[in-house]
Order: structure tokens, then C-alpha cells, then sequence
């Protein structure tokens, strides 16, 4: 007997495509810093640019500028904490890896990533 495989649709490929992609290291840090105290966030990806308190939370922010080929790009990187806790990443700027794996954004959470 024969078995016979369907067509994957559009959809399908997109996410297999996707699942093959190298991982980006500001992806992975949104999930797997959530819960790191901030006494060992600050250990390793070091002292923030700026530093605000509002509603009970605390936002550390980097920002990091890199050149390549004479242009500047900049990421800042908000990490907001609950408690001492990391409770959110968020980014904006250069974000996506379009140098190869690095980018400003990745280069401020790289360190912390285990």
C-alpha cells in the first residue's frame, strides 16, 4: 500500500521556514528573562543608560548605537521589573538580526541569556 502526502499549504511552509530560521537572540530574551532578579540583570548586561520608577514598577533602559558600513543604528531596550523581577522586554530601533546574528538589540541582552 501506498501512502500518499498531501500539499502543505502556504501557511505550513511559512512556518516551517520560520522553525529553521536562526534564533534571534532579542526574541529569545523577551521570554527567557522574564523572572531574572535585577541585581543579576544588572551583573551582566550592565549599568542602564536610564532608570525611572512609575505605578510600583521599575524600567531600566539601554541604549546601545553601533556603525556599519557609515551608518548608525541604535536600539533601546526597556526592561521593566515587578518586584525586583523582570516582568517585560520590549525594544525599539534595529531589532532583527540584518548584519548577521548581532545587532545593538542583541548586544544588550546577549550577555544575560543562559
Amino acid at each position: 500500500m501506498r501512502r500518499v502526502i498531501g500539499c502543505a499549504t502556504p501557511a505550513v511552509l511559512a512556518a516551517m521556514l520560520y522553525a529553521c530560521a536562526p534564533v534571534d537572540a532579542t526574541q529569545t530574551a523577551r521570554t527567557q528573562l522574564v523572572g531574572m532578579p535585577k541585581a543579576d540583570f544588572v551583573s551582566c548586561a550592565g549599568e542602564p543608560t536610564r532608570d525611572r520608577y512609575f505605578a510600583g514598577k521599575e524600567e531600566l533602559t539601554y541604549v546601545r548605537t553601533e556603525k556599519h558600513d557609515n551608518k548608525t543604528f541604535t536600539c533601546t531596550a526597556e526592561i521593566l521589573f515587578y518586584r525586583g523581577h523582570v516582568e517585560h522586554v520590549s525594544y525599539s530601533g534595529i531589532e532583527r538580526p540584518i548584519f548577521g546574528p548581532e545587532t545593538p538589540c542583541s548586544n544588550i541582552v546577549n550577555t544575560c541569556l543562559r
